[in-house]
């Protein structure tokens, strides 16, 4: 991760520093996601969950900022910031179960 960082700090403006950047990020995500559903006997319970959700985030908002990169490439690693918004979306769609 340490060479994608140094290419999307000093090249940021640059579309495909971003999308080397984000696609790493949604490698990693991606990778995770595998590993959870391949390993045997994990606890499901609520940290799982959260687990995959915010891997499921990390890759959506990668996926963000490259669909951005094509449009705007100043503006697309903004898309990653979304991750800070998942404790609020996580809240908001359990809320959402309970009243169901």
């Amino acid at each position: 991760m340490p060479f994608t960082t140094i290419v999307v700090g000093r090249f940021a403006h640059f579309a495909p520093a971003i999308w080397l950047y984000a696609g790493n990020t949604l490698l990693i995500a991606a990778t995770g996601l595998r590993l959870i559903s391949i390993t045997p006997d994990l606890e499901q319970g609520d940290h799982l969950r959260h687990r995959q959700f915010s891997a499921k985030l990390l890759i959506a908002s990668s996926l963000l900022a490259i669909a951005l990169s094509f449009v705007n490439s100043r503006v697309a690693l903004w898309a990653l910031a979304f991750n800070f918004a998942g404790p609020i979306i996580r809240r908001w769609s359990l809320k959402a179960e309970v009243l169901d």
